[in-house]
C-alpha cells in the first residue's frame, strides 16, 4: 500500500486559490534545464508559462479518492484507456462529494508509454534504456481525455509521476531497470533532462490547457522510501535537488502546484522534521493507515499545518487490517476525515476508490467499490464531504 502524504490549507483565507508564482528570479523553462552531475538547475533563464485555464478555487477542506491505476493495471492502462470506466469513476467522485481524484502516470520499473534511446555511456556494452526520447501519443491523448471528463464533472485530477516503492520489486531485470531510473532521478547522461523535455513537458502542456481540472503534481509517491533505499546520490541532498529541479521545470510550463508525498511508518516524522523544506514544494502530502483513524503526533501535525505556510493533505488514508470489513471501513473513514479537518489540514483522500476484480485480492479491503457494489463507507464519505 501507499502510505503517506501531507498538504495544508491557509486557514486565514475563506478559500485557497492554487495560483502561485512559478519560481521567481532564476526559474527556467523546462526546455532550458541544464543537466549536471548534482541534478541542479541552471540559473538565469526566465520562465515561460504556457497559457491555460485559470487555477481552480478550493474550499478550506477538500475530500477525494485515490484510484492510482486503471483496471488494476499497475504500470499501465493509459495506452488502452477505458474512457467509459474513467467517466464512471470521475462521476462517482462528483456524486459523492469528492473534489479530487489521484491517478498515477509512471509507476513501476517499466511504465507504459515511455520511449527510450540507448546510450553506452551508462555502462560499456550495455543495452540499457538510457535517455527518454518521447511519450506514446496514445498516453497523451488519454490524459487529455481524463482531464476533459474531469472538467465536465467539476473534479480535479491529482497527477502522480513515480512510485517510491519500486525498490521492492525484485524482478529478474531489477538491476538494469534500477540503473535506468537512477539515471533519470539523478540526471545522469542526460536521462533526467530527457525525461523532463520529452515526457513531462508534453503532459504539462496538456495540463496547462486544462488547468481548471488539475489539482497538482506529486513527483514521487512516498518519496521517503526512495531516499531511504539510496535511489538518490547523497540521499536527502540528492533527493532535494531532484525536487527543486523538477518543480521549477514543471512550473515553467504549467502553473500547477508540485510536491512529493511521504509514506510508511515515518511519513509524519519525515514531514515534521522538514526534510523537504517549504520553499521546495507547493504543498505537503502524507499517508496514514490505522484501524482507529488516528493521525500520529496529532498536536505536532496541527502546529505544522498552522505554521508551514503551505497546504497539508492527508493524501492517503485507510485501515491497517488485512480484513475485508465494511464496519471497519466506515469507522476509519469517519475518523480520518474528521481528524484531518480538526487538525487544520487542507483535505483528506481515501485509498482507494474502486477495485472491480472478482474474487479475493489485497486491494479490495481498501476499496469503496469492491465485488461489484459500492460499500457502506461511501455514504459516510459523502456525508463527511458535505460538511
Amino acid at each position: 500500500m501507499r502510505k503517506a502524504s501531507v498538504l495544508f490549507a491557509l486557514l486565514v483565507m475563506p478559500a485557497l486559490v492554487w495560483a502561485q508564482a512559478s519560481g521567481g528570479p532564476g526559474s527556467i523553462s523546462i526546455l532550458e534545464v541544464n543537466s549536471d552531475e548534482r541534478g541542479g538547475v541552471g540559473q538565469g533563464a526566465s520562465a515561460s508559462v504556457a497559457p491555460g485555464a485559470p487555477a481552480p478555487v478550493l474550499p478550506r477542506f477538500v475530500t477525494g479518492f485515490n484510484q492510482a491505476w486503471w483496471h488494476n493495471r499497475y504500470g499501465g492502462g493509459w495506452c488502452s484507456f477505458d474512457e467509459a470506466e474513467a467517466t464512471r469513476l470521475v462521476k462517482a467522485c462528483h456524486d459523492n462529494g469528492a473534489r479530487v481524484l489521484r491517478v498515477w502516470l509512471f509507476e513501476g520499473l517499466s511504465p507504459e508509454g515511455v520511449v527510450w534511446d540507448h546510450d553506452p555511456r551508462s555502462r560499456p556494452g550495455s543495452t540499457n534504456r538510457t535517455v527518454p526520447t518521447g511519450i506514446d501519443e496514445r498516453k497523451l491523448a488519454s490524459i487529455e481525455k481524463l482531464l476533459t471528463i474531469a472538467e465536465s464533472q467539476g473534479v480535479l485530477i491529482y497527477l502522480t509521476f513515480f512510485d517510491g516503492n519500486i525498490y521492492s520489486f525484485k524482478t529478474d531485470n531489477f538491476d538494469r531497470r534500477k540503473d535506468e531510473w537512477w539515471n533519470v532521478l539523478n540526471d545522469k547522461y542526460g536521462a533526467g533532462t530527457g525525461f523532463l523535455q520529452n515526457v513531462v513537458a508534453p503532459i504539462m502542456k496538456i495540463a496547462a490547457r486544462h488547468r481548471g481540472a488539475v489539482f497538482g503534481v506529486d513527483l514521487v509517491n512516498e518519496f521517503n522510501a526512495l531516499v531511504k533505499n539510496w535511489w538518490f546520490e547523497d540521499r536527502w541532498t540528492g533527493g532535494l535537488a531532484f525536487i527543486r529541479k523538477w518543480r521549477t521545470a514543471i512550473r515553467s510550463v504549467a502553473d500547477v502546484p508540485v510536491g512529493v508525498s511521504f509514506g510508511h511508518h515515518d511519513a509524519v516524522t519525515t514531514m515534521l522534521d522538514r526534510r523537504v523544506p517549504a520553499d521546495a514544494v507547493d504543498f505537503y502530502d502524507f499517508h496514514v493507515y490505522d484501524n482507529s483513524g488516528a493521525i500520529p503526533s496529532a498536536e505536532k501535525v496541527r502546529q505544522f499545518a498552522a505554521s508551514c505556510g503551505k497546504p497539508v493533505y492527508l493524501g492517503e488514508f485507510g485501515q491497517s487490517s488485512s480484513a475485508f470489513d465494511d464496519a471497519l471501513q466506515v469507522k476509519t473513514t469517519e475518523a480520518f476525515i474528521e481528524n484531518a479537518r480538526s487538525l487544520g489540514l487542507a483535505g483528506a483522500f481515501a485509498w482507494r476508490l474502486s477495485d472491480i476484480r472478482p474474487g479475493f485480492n489485497g486491494e479490495a479491503r481498501f476499496s469503496f467499490e469492491a465485488f461489484g457494489k459500492w460499500r457502506p463507507a461511501m455514504e459516510t464519505f459523502k456525508r463527511q464531504s458535505a460538511r
